[in-house]
């Protein structure tokens, strides 16, 4: 028979817990990934403070949420 430690089989314990949980957020966050784009139309740059957003309409003018100006494409 194989004598074992309490300490080492509770830290042998959690090591392969933690294994497990860090291989299966990998494998969850490459599903994630897949289908997740951006697409360049919807991000906008404000030409008076510099801030960068989305909207989500392809329109010609959009307003900045910040300082409300308006920008154009």
């Amino acid at each position: 028979m194989i004598k074992l430690d309490f300490v080492v089989g509770i830290s042998m314990y959690l090591v392969l817990f933690l294994c497990i949980v860090f291989c299966v957020w990998l494998i969850s966050r490459k599903e994630k990934d897949r289908g997740v784009y951006l697409d360049e139309r919807l991000v906008w740059f404000c030409t008076v403070c510099a801030y960068t957003y989305f909207t989500s309409r392809q329109e010609a003018i959009s307003v900045c949420p910040r300082c409300s100006s308006y920008n154009k494409k």
